[in-house]
């Protein structure tokens, strides 16, 4: 028992990851996979996450982040990502986003908060 969001963070499981991504990815999220890769996919950067499982939709809301340069300050999180236009050969488990633009460079990450 204990506050929800802060629950959300914890990793009771001991995975790595924090338990809301467990909870709003359920089972599209294969043990041991990574819930964020970057990938290249058509001469562009992909990044592959892990679906939110649809029954989780009205609890929790899952964002893929963008940076430009490290650190990544909490307000620097602001590279606009949007879902990819070519998602060819995507597996139905995952969701590619991809950074709108020209980058030099990029970094991201994956938050799950609670509703």
């Amino acid at each position: 028992m204990g506050e929800p969001a802060a629950l959300f963070g914890s990793d009771s499981n001991g995975n790595g990851m924090p338990d809301g991504l467990d909870y709003a990815f359920g089972g599209n999220l294969a043990t041991n996979e990574l819930p964020l890769k970057i990938l290249l996919h058509g001469g562009h950067v992909v990044v592959d996450a892990a679906r939110q499982d649809d029954a989780t939709l009205p609890y929790a809301d899952v964002t893929v982040r963008g940076c430009t340069n490290l650190p990544c300050a909490p307000a620097d999180w602001t590279l606009p990502v949007e879902p990819a236009g070519d998602t060819t050969g995507k597996p139905a488990n995952r969701a590619w986003y991809e950074p709108t633009g020209t980058l030099e460079r990029a970094f991201f990450r994956l938050d799950a908060i609670l509703k």
